[in-house]
């Protein structure tokens, strides 16, 4: 972690899901390049325990974020259609119903690993019964 600290956020282009009900496909930050500041975050998946808390915590708070022209994108490994599904659920079943900004799809995994936020992979030896791990727990 921290290899992009100073560094340009990686681009991309990827389906999303904006203003809660909404499929865009190729959304990318370069629509907010020199325009806005971005708080982009990333978070294990949708329909968790946790996740909502913060999620909502953001929706929230959005407008302090916009009062200081700063956009709030949020970003998992899961389809555009998990996410519209979890956008759809009640706050009281878990969902984040009512949140308006972006949530990223990120399937392929390819902007997790770009902005090294994968938590690695296992590696499995047959020949002497061993595992290793490779990458850094996030």
């Amino acid at each position: 972690m921290g290899v992009l600290v100073g560094k340009k956020a990686p681009l991309f282009e990827a389906d999303a899901v904006v203003n809660g009900t909404e499929f865009v496909e190729k959304f990318s930050l370069e629509q907010y390049i020199g325009k806005k500041y971005v708080v982009f975050f990333f978070y294990p998946l949708d329909f968790t325990f946790v996740c909502p808390t913060e999620i909502v915590a953001f929706q929230d708070r959005l407008s302090d974020f916009e009062e200081r022209n700063c956009a709030v994108v949020g970003c998992s490994v899961d389809s555009k259609f998990s996410h519209w599904a979890w956008l759809y659920t009640p706050l009281n079943k878990g969902g984040i119903q009512g949140v308006k900004f972006p949530l990223v799809s990120d399937l392929s995994k390819t902007i997790s690993e770009n902005y090294d936020v994968l938590a690695g992979h296992y590696e499995f030896d047959v020949e002497d019964d061993s595992a290793y791990f490779e990458g850094q727990p996030v």
